[in-house]
């Protein structure tokens, strides 16, 4: 084969990779959190721990890499998922919240998205949504104890 035949094909099979990743890429990008995203995760995300973080909040990067290495090592099989309530999209993409299943971004006036999750809820971080099957919640403002944790969870296996 020649030179210039070999070049062609290396710089063809590139394209093709591009090409194909490209929707890849974009479906791990964080997602907007807007007045209807809270009852449509709700209602699909079957069994998640809904991390609410903020650019500040110095715990939350410990507690998402915890819910992570917890599922694991339990063999649990439930979803991490973080939403940022203050912009900081860029923080997404940095591990732990990299990691995961689902991250997004508040979009919208910030108390209607708080009070759309729980209308308690005053805007602290982290706070936490333990959502089982079937749609039920259980609320943390911190995060949730150990125990409650691991009650939740082994309804996950």
């Amino acid at each position: 084969m020649g030179y210039k035949l070999k070049k062609l094909i290396k710089s063809t099979i590139l394209a093709i990779v591009i090409i194909a990743a490209h929707p890849l890429a974009l479906a791990s990008e964080p997602k907007p959190f807007d007045l209807d995203s809270w009852k449509q995760l709700v209602h699909t995300a079957d069994r998640a721990a809904v991390v609410f973080t903020s650019t500040h909040c110095v715990h939350c990067p410990g507690l998402v890499a915890e819910l992570l290495k917890n599922r694991t090592q339990q063999s649990q099989t439930y979803k991490v998922l973080v939403v940022m309530t203050d912009g900081g999209v860029s923080d997404l993409r940095k591990a732990p919240y990299s990691e995961a299943d689902g991250r997004y971004f508040f979009k919208g006036n910030t108390q209607a998205l708080r009070y759309s999750v729980d209308p308690s809820w005053r805007g602290v971080t982290p706070f936490v949504a333990l959502i089982s099957s079937g749609g039920g919640m259980q609320f943390y403002a911190g995060g949730p104890p150990r125990d409650s944790l691991q009650r939740w969870a082994r309804g996950s296996r």
